[in-house]
């Protein structure tokens, strides 16, 4: 009688462990589309930061980068490397390869963004801006259509994912 209770219950736990582990990857799956959305929406905010600081104070790159890109950590490790003396374009291209939060193509207009900065005059470089401030709130556009058709959908899919799990094995 005692070994039926224990098993039971072994099996009761396990069952509650697959339904939350389901659950879980439904959630981290769910996350990374918020993330991204929050991501993209930061560095646009970080778009427009730097347009004005070139159009206003005509403020050079590292020091934009340091003073305002305290929300990704890719800006940071830009801001180091170039303190230490490193050439900006590679410095960007390597960091922005490793951008979290970003999907593969977010990180390859990443990259291409860096390409064309400092490498012209003012007019230049506001045009820059411009160009990849519309190229990424297309990008935050279909991240926010993906978050709304997809987020709930991958919870959803996680948590029945689980009990479907605890009903094959349990």
């Amino acid at each position: 009688m005692y070994v039926r209770r224990v098993i039971f219950l072994l099996k009761f736990i396990g069952t509650i462990l697959l339904i939350a582990a389901g659950s879980l990857c439904g959630l981290l799956e769910s996350r990374k589309l918020i993330l991204r959305e929050r991501r993209l929406e930061d560095f646009l905010s970080f778009l427009q930061v730097m347009t004005t600081e070139i159009r206003f104070s005509q403020t050079h790159l590292d020091e934009i980068i340091r003073r305002h890109g305290e929300k990704f950590e890719f800006l940071k490790a830009c801001a180091e490397k170039l303190e230490q003396g490193a050439a900006f374009l590679s410095v960007w291209r390597e960091e922005a390869s490793r951008a979290a939060g970003f999907n593969a193509e977010d990180r390859r207009l990443l990259q291409d963004f860096g390409v064309g900065l400092g490498t012209t005059d003012i007019s230049g470089q506001l045009a820059h801006c411009e160009l990849y401030t519309d190229l990424f709130q297309v990008r935050l556009k279909e991240a926010r259509g993906q978050k709304e058709k997809k987020a709930k959908l991958y919870l959803l899919l996680g948590i029945f994912g689980g009990i479907a799990a605890a009903l094959l094995l349990g």
